[in-house]
């Protein structure tokens, strides 16, 4: 999704693993904790490896038009707090492919990951 402003664009992204994997690592937190840290582990990483692929793909589009990008930032990062999680999601409508928060801006599902990612022309070319 794409915001335009005058000086730069910023990129909202999102993506999410689903709730069948918090079921998952639910169902094995009941069975076997170490096995549900394990998932819940593993789940993480993937989460966090599809957010760098989509990051490296904005990248080489903008970069062919002329413009270069800022590291991503996620609510709860730095200087973003997490209250504005909540308004992130809404004005994404997320809630159409099934993101929500809960009351403390945790995300559900929970292998999911919002960010924004700055662009601006690059003066250097």
């Amino acid at each position: 999704t794409r915001k335009e402003s005058s000086a730069a664009s910023d990129v909202y992204k999102r993506q999410t693993l689903g709730l069948g994997v918090d079921r998952l690592i639910h169902r094995l937190s009941i069975i076997n904790s170490a096995d549900s840290l394990i998932a819940d582990a593993i789940a993480s990483d993937i989460a966090d490896g599809c957010a760098d692929i989509i990051n490296s793909r904005v990248n080489i589009e903008v970069k062919k038009n002329g413009y270069k990008t800022y590291p991503r930032f996620s609510p709860g990062f730095l200087d973003y707090n997490l209250s504005n999680q909540k308004e992130l999601i809404k004005s994404l409508e997320l809630n159409k492919i099934g993101i929500s928060t809960t009351d403390s801006g945790m995300m559900v599902p929970t292998k999911s990951v919002t960010a924004i990612i700055g662009i601006a022309r690059n003066d250097k070319e």
